[in-house]
């Protein structure tokens, strides 16, 4: 009983941290990807 439990509380966290990975890896990107964007635009505005 107590192992189920540990697998199932396991599985649960497993999964909420893949989807913090997942999230800030797409916040990671979008931040780069603007940082990239503002840089042109101010290279090209000067």
């Amino acid at each position: 009983m107590l192992n189920q439990i540990l697998k199932i509380s396991f599985l649960l966290i497993s999964r909420e941290a893949f989807f913090f990975f997942l999230f800030f890896n797409v916040i990671y990107k979008f931040e780069s990807f603007l940082f990239g964007i503002a840089k042109i635009v101010l290279l090209s505005g000067s």
